[in-house]
């Protein structure tokens, strides 16, 4: 059953990537007839989000979960595909992904497809491509965060998903917005990394580039001091162009854009993306720029009274007066 049109789903799904996950089941097919090599049904299943695991003939399939954030009756068409067709454990990821493990090859079509129906797709889990783009887990009711960042992060993802391109790059771009300096999203060490703050009762953000995690780990550097609200695609687009065109695609050990970073030094790379992002400003952005809207994840009351270090590690206050959240 499809989802009620009433409740829209969080992240809004391109039309290209709904036509790519309705066009795997013909793919499947016909790698389960012999007609497309394994290796090559890697490269094509890999950035839909299908991964194979070490039991023989099982896969994992990785959901994108915009901002960390899903609907009640996202996640219970998760749990009935996970029974259905996985080991019936879900996997939350440290990026805000969940996974469903232990799939067969044959029914990974049913379980894209029954996630396309309630709003959620597993394109862009997996390979060189931009990857889910992450929030502050408390994003829109933590007390210390200058406003809430989820709706920027969903409107990201919604704008770059709709280009095949985001699936074709050197190596995974991963995006991140935090919501103050505290930085508990990780924005420093991210492909690309915006923080939220105000400048003249305006919204907007600080933005770096370059960082990373995993091997040769490094800090991203400060490509903008301050962007309005509005200009993240502008810039999330001209560091994606940077990356396609810089990034080593002859070893992926090296093809992070933190490897780019390191390889032309900050003064260049800066220069790099400034480059990107004047023609971005003079040819307009293509395809369709998301709105940013209200996903109701916000909430602007004062915080409850008390100090917020009073309670539990495990439940910590919310802006709202008498809420909180218990994790």
């Amino acid at each position: 059953m499809e989802m009620d049109a009433a409740k829209e789903p969080i992240l809004r799904i391109p039309d290209t990537v709904r036509e790519d996950v309705l066009g795997y089941r013909g793919q499947v097919a016909k790698f389960l007839q012999g007609e497309i090599r394994p290796i090559a049904f890697k490269a094509y299943r890999v950035p839909m989000g299908i991964y194979e695991q070490r039991a023989e003939g099982r896969y994992m399939v990785r959901i994108r979960i915009g901002a960390g954030k899903v609907l009640p009756e996202q996640l219970e068409r998760i749990a009935e595909l996970d029974k259905t067709y996985g080991n019936g454990v879900l996997h939350v990821t440290t990026r805000q992904d969940i996974q469903i493990h232990e799939v067969a090859i044959e029914n990974t079509p049913d379980v894209l497809e029954g996630l396309l129906d309630v709003g959620l797709s597993a394109r862009g889990g997996g390979g060189n491509t931009v990857r889910n783009v992450t929030a502050c887990a408390r994003a829109g009711v933590c007390p210390k965060e200058r406003f809430d960042v989820a709706p920027y992060s969903i409107a990201t993802a919604e704008y770059l998903l709709q280009d095949r391109s985001s699936f074709n790059l050197p190596r995974k771009y991963k995006i991140v917005f935090s919501g103050c300096a505290d930085d508990c999203a990780f924005a420093s060490v991210a492909d690309l990394g915006f923080f939220a703050c105000r400048r003249d009762g305006k919204k907007g953000f600080a933005v770096y580039a370059g960082g990373g995690l995993g091997l040769n780990p490094a800090v991203a550097v400060q490509i903008e001091d301050f962007i309005e609200a509005d200009k993240i695609f502008e810039v999330a687009e001209a560091v994606k162009r940077l990356f396609d065109k810089h990034g080593d695609r002859s070893n992926k050990h090296k093809a992070r854009l933190r490897y780019v970073l390191a390889r032309v030094g900050a003064e260049e790379f800066i220069r790099l993306y400034r480059q990107e992002r004047d023609e971005i400003k003079a040819g307009g952005l293509t395809g369709r720029v998301p709105r940013i809207r209200d996903i109701g994840t916000g909430c602007e009351s004062a915080p409850s009274s008390g100090n917020i270090n009073d309670y539990n590690d495990n439940v910590m206050a919310e802006k709202a007066s008498g809420s909180f959240t218990i994790r």
